[in-house]
C-alpha cells in the first residue's frame, strides 16, 4: 500500500493510490503546519483573513506541483495538461485540498504513456 511512493511514474492500482492519497495528505498538513508557523512568527499582527490566502496559496503550489510531476513522469498528453491541470485548481478552491489530492491520487492510477509507446513500437518491430 505504501511501496513506490516517491515512484511518480509508476502506475497504481487502487490500495497503492489510497495509500498515496493518504500520505500526500499528511505531507500536506506538516508542511501547512510549518510553514503557516513559519509565517505567524514573521509576521505576528497578521489576521485570520490574510491566514487563510496564505493557506491557499500553499495548498494551490503543492497541488500544482505534485500534479506536474505526475504528468510529466508519466509523460502524458501535453493538450490535456492545461484542462486537468484548471480541473485541480478549480477543485481546490471549490471543494478545497482534500478533493484535489483525491483527483490527484486517481492520476497516479493511469497509465505510463511512455510504457506505451514502448510496448506499441516493439510491436510495430516486431512486424517487419
Amino acid at each position: 500500500m505504501f511501496k513506490n511512493l516517491t515512484d511518480f511514474g509508476m502506475e497504481r492500482n487502487l490500495k497503492e493510490a489510497i495509500g498515496f492519497y493518504i500520505v500526500s495528505l499528511l505531507l500536506f498538513i506538516l508542511i501547512g503546519i510549518l510553514l503557516g508557523r513559519i509565517f505567524v512568527r514573521i509576521n505576528p499582527c497578521i489576521s485570520d483573513e490574510g491566514i487563510d490566502i496564505f493557506l491557499i496559496v500553499i495548498t494551490v503550489v503543492y497541488c500544482i506541483t505534485l500534479y506536474s510531476i505526475i504528468h510529466f513522469k508519466k509523460q502524458m498528453d501535453s493538450s490535456e495538461y492545461i484542462k486537468t491541470l484548471a480541473t485541480v485548481v478549480g477543485l481546490i478552491f471549490i471543494l478545497g485540498e482534500i478533493f484535489s489530492l483525491l483527483f490527484i491520487a486517481i492520476l497516479t492510477m493511469a497509465k505510463n504513456e511512455s510504457e506505451t509507446r514502448d510496448d506499441e513500437e516493439k510491436i510495430d518491430v516486431e512486424r517487419y
